[in-house]
């Protein structure tokens, strides 16, 4: 692994919509908590089809919360879906 890179833990996860809480989970690991993910899908609120948040940096007021339909809509392509974590 390069040397500028993060050793974050990798934590699959446990089903289809619930990469938001398992990327969370990943992130604060790195970070020292231990949470699991089943906790963290209840805190974000995670549904059978996934977190309905935008955290888009070109909102002022993000997080928001969106409609399902808007959610669906961006994410039309589930065959493609990814997160990336990036360092800052």
């Amino acid at each position: 692994m390069p040397s500028d890179w993060l050793s974050v833990p990798h934590h699959k996860q446990s089903r289809d919509g619930q990469c938001l809480p398992a990327c969370a989970r990943m992130v604060l690991a790195y970070l020292g908590q231990d949470l699991d993910e089943a906790r963290l899908a209840r805190l974000l609120r995670t549904r059978p089809f996934g977190t309905p948040f935008v955290n888009d940096p070109a909102f002022d007021d993000a997080p928001q919360v969106i409609p399902l339909e808007h959610f669906l809509l961006a994410w039309s392509e589930f065959d493609y879906e990814y997160a990336v974590i990036r360092r800052a």
